[in-house]
């Protein structure tokens, strides 16, 4: 679920699922709220969904591959790639599988 160094974006995009990418960073209040949220997606959806997150302190280069003003910040694509949706600031579980949904996606809980 942790971005390494050599994250790059294009190719998780690649990969051909819908992703749910977020930048926060380990000091900040709403993104330490939301880790447990990360982890439960990720392993929730695995192998139907990417859920990656991206510490904008430890790793600032790789976010350069993004336009945001706050964190966290969500990006949410589809399995093509394409950018559906940004939220800023803290999400839910339920508001994350909702908008999987308006996406398209319906993965059974």
């Amino acid at each position: 679920m942790l971005a390494s160094s050599d994250f790059n974006k294009e190719e998780v995009l690649d990969m051909g699922y819908p992703t749910l990418l977020d930048i926060g960073g380990a000091d900040c209040i709403p993104c330490k709220n939301m880790a447990h949220v990360l982890r439960e997606l990720n392993s929730e959806l695995m192998g139907k969904a990417i859920v990656k997150f991206i510490d904008y302190w430890q790793y600032g280069h790789l976010v350069s591959q993004f336009e945001f003003e706050v964190i966290p910040t969500q990006f949410f694509y589809n399995e093509n790639g394409e950018l559906y949706k940004t939220h800023k600031g803290e999400l839910t579980r339920g508001e994350a599988l909702e908008i999987f949904k308006e996406m398209g996606y319906e993965f059974n809980d």
